[in-house]
């Protein structure tokens, strides 16, 4: 048998707020972590902006050709700045959590 509870929908709806809330600045606090990236070098590769930014190579690319992110040649290999890629992440541009929705 399952069981029933009743809540009053004034506070049904603070619990939802706060639920919301919480998991909104856990979140944006993860988000904008610039310790994430520590283990990565001042100038990235492709790939490795792949993994910071969780976008697909195709989106990293089309950055690249557009202009959002910089391109630096160095030793004939294509490298993006570390510190490009966070200010993306500081001005809410990309987000670096996954999508998975954050449980209560």
């Amino acid at each position: 048998m399952e069981d029933l509870i009743l809540v009053k929908s004034s506070d049904l709806k603070i619990m939802i707020t706060e639920c919301i809330e919480n998991g909104v600045s856990k979140i944006l606090n993860e988000s904008k972590n610039p310790e994430l990236f520590n283990e990565y070098p001042s100038f990235v590769t492709k790939k490795q902006a792949v993994e910071m930014l969780k976008l697909s190579l195709v989106t990293v690319n089309t950055w690249l050709k557009n202009g959002k992110l910089k391109k630096y040649k160095i030793d004939g290999s294509v490298r993006i700045k570390k510190a490009d890629i966070l200010e993306l992440v500081e001005v809410g541009l990309v987000r670096t959590y996954p999508k998975k929705l954050v449980n209560c």
